[in-house]
């Protein structure tokens, strides 16, 4: 397939954990959405995330993986979405295998950038390698798409809990 059509790649195989650790609440400005209601309302560029679980020792962790809502890409028959996957592979693939079956949450901001630039950078990814959870995640690369700032909230909230629970055993 040429650059920037929907690609296949099996992920987020999960199923329900009744001891899962939910350290984080979902961020202002998102709305959780049917995928049958994303793909009518979700405007290509917004930045989007589904909650997955990993496991942690014997405990399950939540966490949200993110990504870049596309539209339809080179003829592709569903809407599509960047991600950078666990492997640090920035890939293209079908909204319905992004969700994988969870309700996707959306960004309900306006992301300022004009969207074939936002497009453009979000593509110029695509393929490359470069993934480590706490400097260049997934959250990393969805904020630099569409809003052009390197930034993790998630990342930024474990620092915080790290420095609190350090500050407490001193």
């Amino acid at each position: 397939m040429g650059a920037g059509a929907c690609r296949s790649s099996a992920q987020h195989d999960e199923s329900d954990h009744s001891a899962l650790i939910r350290p984080w609440r979902i961020p202002n400005g998102y709305v959780e959405m049917e995928l049958a209601e994303a793909r009518c309302r979700v405007k290509a560029g917004t930045k989007v995330f589904v909650r997955c679980t990993a496991p942690q020792s014997l405990k399950l962790v939540e966490y949200f993986h993110f990504g870049v809502l596309l539209g339809r890409v080179d003829g592709s028959d569903d809407v599509c979405v960047a991600q950078l996957n666990h492997e640090g592979i920035v890939k293209v693939l079908p909204l319905t295998e992004f969700c994988g079956g969870k309700k996707l949450f959306a960004s309900t901001r306006a992301s300022g950038q004009q969207l074939p630039d936002m497009i453009a950078r979000t593509m110029a990814h695509e393929g490359k390698t470069h993934y480590n959870m706490a400097t260049c995640n997934c959250e990393h690369f969805a904020s630099l798409c569409t809003e052009n700032k390197f930034e993790s909230l998630q990342v930024d909230s474990v620092k915080k809990m790290a420095t609190v629970e350090l500050l407490t055993t001193v």
